[in-house]
């Protein structure tokens, strides 16, 4: 059963994920059961990531799957390859006496000269004919048609290694071969797998689209191709393949606080999707009321990044933000939707060797996992502060010479955003708030002086 659900074409599997990596020595046998099952019927990225999750919470000992781990870090999927050398790298095992290379000379594709012409797929008409009437995509020969979710990432390989838009395109669907699907989906069409869904399994959820798994598969070959040709750098290599991140899943969820509010109405507590002014009936007023600066517990928000969600038919969401700053003014104006400043590396693991001004730092990632779009303050900061980062306790935490907390951040869930129940009396939600314990706020006003702190807030609503 833990099989079948960690194989779904959906994302269970980052729900496993998380309740296999927390301690205990019951689930020991079915965590090497599941890992046989896994690698022998070639899940490879699900292997993988799951032993790299086990091997850091250190809660279970991989040992015997080195031998594993090499095989795959020759892998020709470049993210499978990359997270097999940081689990050989976090073992103390170069990873470098144990990589082959397999592309020695620049594939035939990439330099042959094609016919296409962009104003075929650039059009607003076009992007509008690859879906058909039940919403589902349609079968193409077009290359361009069929490599769109992931053309930003060709456009970018192509302006690096000076390779046609259209080459990099025709070798992405030409090695885009291997999904990693259950049996009993794997030859169906995308219109079967949402009627399965509905049907036999009753799940109002997303799924992975077929065609684009397999896009995903040949770009992260292509990526590989490159990086052992030397045409990119691991650096913009890395940045293109980042979908995965398992020092995440040792970050535990809390409840709501109390701080932030509900957008459930009237004495039924509905949501507002039928109202239409909800979405600019706001004002000052609500917005101080809403986004608060200081709790009764004397901790301070120094920054909050939320969404919450209602659960009906219609469509109607709110997206919270606040951070605390040392001038009146954003850096980036108020046109731009997300407020923060950015970190300029999305892994945890680089957090602490961040490089980044303002004093907090969002990470904004395009991704399904929410808790990759973490906040947390500025590590430049605290180190000036004399502070210790705390890699044991808490998420993203700081403190004193005492060991007491100074700064920490907090996610916080409420049910999920992505299973729609069609229950008007429900809503969800999720986000990051970093809390500034009283020392912190010291801290900060003595480095400041006589200047002062500044608070920016922002909500946005859409119907």
């Amino acid at each position: 059963m833990l099989f079948f659900i960690i194989t779904f074409p959906s994302d269970f599997d980052y729900s496993i994920y998380k309740i296999l990596a927390e301690d205990s020595s019951e689930k020991n046998i079915i965590i090497k059961n599941l890992l046989k099952k896994l690698y022998e019927n070639k899940f490879n990225s699900k292997y993988i990531k799951l032993l790299a999750i086990l091997n850091n919470s250190r809660n279970y000992a991989i040992n015997e799957h080195i031998n594993n781990v090499i095989n795959l870090l020759n892998n020709s999927r470049y993210d499978i390859s990359r997270i097999a050398d940081r689990i050989l790298e976090s073992l103390d095992i170069d990873p470098e006496q144990y990589i082959v290379l397999q592309t020695k000379e620049l594939p035939f594709t990439y330099t042959i000269e094609l016919d296409y012409k962009p104003s075929l797929f650039s059009s607003e008409e076009s992007e509008v004919n690859n879906i058909n009437k039940k919403g589902f995509l349609k079968d193409t020969e077009d290359v361009m048609a069929y490599v769109r979710l992931y053309l930003t990432e060709i456009k970018i390989l192509s302006q690096e290694t000076d390779i046609e838009i259209i080459n990099i395109a025709q070798r992405v669907m030409q090695l885009g071969k291997d999904s990693e699907f259950p049996f009993w989906c794997n030859s169906i069409s995308e219109e079967e797998i949402r009627r399965i869904y509905n049907g036999r399994f009753n799940l109002e959820i997303s799924y992975k689209r077929p065609r684009n798994q397999l896009v995903w598969d040949g770009l992260m070959k292509v990526i590989k191709e490159f990086v052992e040709l030397e045409l990119i750098d691991i650096e913009l290599a890395d940045e293109l393949s980042d979908k995965f991140d398992e020092g995440i899943f040792l970050i535990n969820t809390k409840p709501k606080p109390d701080f932030i509010g509900s957008i459930l109405e009237g004495k039924s507590l509905r949501a507002p999707s039928a109202r239409k002014e909800w979405a600019t009936e706001m004002n000052e007023e609500y917005l101080d009321r809403t986004m608060v600066f200081k709790n009764p517990e004397n901790t301070f928000i120094l920054a909050e990044h939320s969404i919450i969600k209602g659960m009906g038919w219609g469509y109607n969401e709110e997206l919270r933000q606040s951070f605390i700053g040392f001038t009146p003014d954003i850096d980036f104006g108020d046109k731009r939707t997300l407020i923060f400043n950015f970190t300029s590396k999305s892994r945890i693991e680089d957090y602490i060797n961040l490089q980044n001004k303002g004093i907090a730092l969002y990470n904004g990632l395009l991704t399904i996992n929410k808790k990759r779009n973490w906040l947390a303050v500025n590590p430049l900061m605290c180190k000036d502060f004399g502070l210790t980062f705390n890699q044991n306790k808490g998420c993203f935490r700081w403190d004193d010479k005492k060991g007491n907390k100074v700064f920490e951040s907090i996610y916080w869930q409420v049910h999920s955003v992505d299973n729609y129940s069609r229950n008007h009396d429900s809503e969800a939600g999720y986000g990051w708030y970093i809390i500034m314990y009283e020392q912190g706020y010291k801290l900060i006003k003595d480095m400041l002086g006589d200047k002062d702190l500044y608070q920016h807030k922002k909500i946005t609503r859409h119907m």
